[in-house]
């Protein structure tokens, strides 16, 4: 247990701590409450994603309509829901960089924005395909339709 959590024999008088009956008591009651404590801070963990166990990760799936690949990795999965479920339009250069600085990282990613052209190029250097494919279909999808879109992969 914790240090700040008592063990249930801390709570009885030591003359309880060697009858066997009441070892073997406390030994269940600080398993069911070791167990209570990893389901409240599981469940605590759960609506961030970055956090969720395998479980959770598999409720936001459901939410979100997102299918994985068997072969996806829990980053992978993250990423994508990620991608899918906080962005809409971002209205501005600086929302657009910083939720790429969130997928990404930060210098793994360069974006070029040409306001008299009407075009976006972003170039992405981290990550695998798989990522990489992630990312490009969130921008086209959050980008206004009035700007010219580029998205490609860099070294």
């Amino acid at each position: 247990m914790s240090e700040i959590q008592k063990e249930y024999l801390d709570y009885l008088p030591p003359l309880f701590s060697n009858v066997r009956e009441f070892r073997a008591l406390a030994e269940v009651i600080d398993n069911a409450i070791r167990r209570a404590y990893d389901d409240i801070a599981a469940m605590c963990d759960a609506p961030f994603i970055k956090y969720a166990n395998d479980s959770w990760l598999a409720r936001h799936e459901d939410v979100l309509g997102v299918t994985p690949k068997p072969s996806d990795t829990d980053a992978v999965r993250r990423l994508r829901l990620a991608a899918k479920g906080r962005f809409g339009a971002p209205y501005t250069e600086s929302v657009l960089y910083h939720r790429l600085v969130e997928l990404c990282g930060e210098g793994n990613f360069t974006l070029n924005v040409d306001a008299a052209a009407s075009s976006l190029s972003v170039v992405i250097s981290a990550g695998s395909d798989e990522e990489f494919e992630i990312i490009k279909d969130m921008i086209i999808r959050m980008v206004p339709a009035n700007l010219d879109v580029s998205v490609t992969r860099g070294e």
